[in-house]
């Protein structure tokens, strides 16, 4: 009678045992989850998002100016910051070959711009304009397939932004 007695409190023993052994696995798997979310968190993120553009081409060099305004948010819980900002114009030449053009960004004459480099803090959003003097980078008559800002941040991960539609502005005579 004994060694049952003996047998079913080792059989109890180990099955509080197997019991809390669960458990501990339970909560060490949720507390995995948890950290691995915060560490999602502090991942460097930024998110470009276009608002608005246009170009406006000046009537005796034939040059064009694109201008964009661009929205840029930080959901990380890291601070970040804008280290490059770049308009890729892919276009084909007359032979079908594509190229990329790759134009740094000038200082919108009136300050309201985004200026490179520019912290983003975490959790923060910044927003304006961004002026690229495309000059004679385009040879004339070519067929432009995209335009694309490139946006690097500080970590060196790349934020592209797809312009949907840019309307040309002329600049209005006084009479």
């Amino acid at each position: 009678m004994d060694s049952i007695r003996a047998f079913f409190t080792d059989q109890a023993i180990a099955v509080i045992a197997l019991l809390f052994s669960f458990a501990s696995l339970f909560f060490s798997w949720k507390q995995h989850l948890l950290s691995h979310a915060q560490e999602r968190r502090r991942r460097p993120l930024l998110i470009a998002e276009y608002l608005e553009g246009h170009f406006e081409t000046d009537r005796i060099s034939c040059a064009r100016t694109c201008y964009f305004r661009l929205g840029v948010r930080n959901p990380s819980d890291s601070d970040n910051a804008l280290a490059r900002l770049e308009l890729a114009i892919h276009y084909r030449l007359e032979d079908g070959t594509k190229i990329v053009a790759r134009i740094a960004v000038s200082e919108p004459p009136d300050g309201m711009g985004l200026v490179i480099p520019q912290r983003v803090g975490a959790h923060e959003a910044i927003a304006g304009w961004c002026r690229f003097e495309l000059g004679t980078a385009l040879p004339a008559g070519r067929h432009i397939d995209t335009y694309l800002i490139e946006i690097t941040d500080s970590h060196g991960l790349l934020a592209v932004v797809e312009p949907i539609l840019l309307s040309e502005r002329a600049d209005v005579e006084q009479v």
